[in-house]
């Protein structure tokens, strides 16, 4: 097993651990933060103003890498403007099936950089 499939591994136990916790702990938030960044699942765009919908109205199926992405960024982005909203994704399972997702669509490979905006 080389790093990015250990990686992707502790990604999604990580995710799947934190589903069955009653709080976000700090801790293992940071944690899985780190596995998203060394992934490239967290990347700068313009998070605020992408006009998809709720990741609870798409079939994550059919998503393509660049969208997995860019819904985890999303999610993560906006815990620093609303606390906790990561933490009720996380322990509906969304979270962890759009990881699991985007590990699938990225081949088990780190995802690649998203495209610039013109």
């Amino acid at each position: 097993m080389n790093d990015i499939e250990l990686t992707w591994l502790l990604l999604v136990a990580k995710v799947r651990w934190l589903e069955r916790q009653p709080h976000l702990d700090q801790h293992h938030y940071l944690e899985m933060q780190r596995y998203l960044a060394a992934l490239r699942l967290v990347q700068p765009f313009d998070w605020m103003h992408w006009p998809a919908p709720n990741l609870l109205d798409v079939d994550m199926e059919q998503l393509d890498i660049d969208d997995c992405v860019r819904y985890i960024t999303r999610h993560v982005r906006g815990e620093r403007f609303f606390e906790n909203s990561i933490g009720s994704w996380i322990r509906g399972g969304a979270f962890g099936d759009l990881c699991e997702v985007a590990k699938r669509k990225a081949n088990g490979q780190k995802a690649p950089l998203l495209p610039k905006a013109a």
